[in-house]
Parts: structure tokens; C-alpha cells; sequence
């Protein structure tokens, strides 16, 4: 889950798509974007994506979008994937993650 202020917002990662999906703020922000963390850990971010303010499905009230490409550059390991929220106020982070497991890649 992530929040900015007044706002929290749940992502799901369907694992192992990359797809990650998560629930609009009702505030105003600029951007969302994902940050990879070692599993158990904030800090530091192993890897970040810019998501800029996609579309909400209007079926699920959900924000979905698809981040394959930042994990494939992970090494092998458990990660834990927070949506930020960013807006004028500044950024915030949730305080539940969705874990993401990267396997290794063949040669």
C-alpha cells in the first residue's frame, strides 16, 4: 500500500508478470512511482519506475501498470515493491509493500 496525505493506496503485484496495480489517491498528485527494496527493508531503494498518473480501470477503481522491466534488472532475490505518491505536498510511501520474488535468469 502507499499514501500520500489523506490517501492510501494498495498495490498488488500478479507475480510473475510484473503487473501492479493499486488504488488511485484522492489527493493531488503529480506522479506515482515504484521503488524496490530488499525484502524486510526501506532503504535503500534498489531500483525506482516512473509511472507518471496512468488511467483507472473503471471496472476495478484500480490504477494498473506493468513493471517487468524494472524488476528484470534486479539480481535474483525477494524484493518488496512501495508505490510513492508524488504531489506538491511532497512524497509519501505506504507502510505495507507487495514482495515480488526475481528468479534467476538462465543464460
Amino acid at each position: 500500500m502507499t499514501m500520500i496525505p489523506h490517501a492510501r493506496l494498495a498495490a498488488t503485484i500478479s507475480s510473475p508478470l510484473g503487473d501492479l496495480s493499486f488504488t488511485p489517491s484522492a489527493g493531488a498528485v503529480q506522479y506515482y512511482e515504484a521503488r524496490a527494496y530488499d525484502e524486510g527493508t526501506t532503504t535503500p531503494i534498489r531500483a525506482t519506475k516512473y509511472l507518471g498518473v496512468p488511467g483507472v480501470d473503471v471496472a476495478t477503481g484500480k490504477i494498473k501498470v506493468n513493471i517487468r522491466t524494472m524488476l528484470n534488472a534486479l539480481p535474483a532475490g525477494n524484493y518488496e515493491v512501495i508505490v510513492a505518491a508524488i504531489g506538491a505536498g511532497g512524497t509519501d510511501e505506504s507502510v505495507h509493500a507487495s514482495a515480488y520474488a526475481v528468479p534467476l535468469q538462465s543464460a
